[in-house]
Formats: structure tokens, sequence, C-alpha cells
């Protein structure tokens, strides 16, 4: 079900206020509650169900192959988000930098 008419009023239509103003959360809260691999079969599953079947949402090459588009882009976002928000924390390293002796 498309909300076309809500998004062009305003685009931000899942987030809380508190959300809005802290949206980390919600990745650490993606995350937290998705394994990437998971993420990734699921998205599949949907652009292959999408894509494949009589869809009249999916009419045509242009967009399937926007679909795709969008799909690609989807995964390297999520991958984005897992990788700054999985790794440890950085610490600072004590003593002389590597290049002084």
């Amino acid at each position: 079900m498309k909300n076309t008419i809500s998004a062009k009023v305003d685009p931000v239509l899942r987030l809380t206020k508190k959300e809005v103003e802290n949206p980390q959360t919600v990745f650490v809260d993606f995350i937290s509650h998705f394994h990437l691999h998971e993420i990734r079969d699921d998205l599949w599953k949907w652009l292959c169900a999408a894509i494949t079947s009589d869809n009249v949402w999916v009419p045509d090459g242009y967009s399937r192959s926007n679909l795709v588009f969008l799909y690609e882009n989807l995964e390297k976002l999520i991958e984005a988000v897992y990788v700054v928000y999985e790794k440890p924390p950085h610490k600072k390293r004590e003593g002389k930098p590597s290049n002084q002796k």
C-alpha cells in the first residue's frame, strides 16, 4: 500500500519525535533486532517476489530496474549502518606515534 500523499506533505512518516531528534537510536535498535544475513535474505525475497510476479506496481522493465536499484542501495545503506554501529569503540593510543622513535 502506497502512502505517497503523506510522504509529499511530511517526508518523515515512521519516526517518533525522539527518533527525529536522535536518529542514531533507530540504527542501534535495528541492528539489535536483526542480523545482517537475515536482512539480506529478506530483501532478496522481496525483490524476487516483486519482479517475478504479475504485479501492477512493477509493470515494466524500467520499474523493475528501479526496484533493483533501490534494493542495491538499501543493502549498501544497511551494511553501512552495521559497519558504523557494530565497530568496537575507538580507543586512544597511548605513547608515541608509531612513526616516532
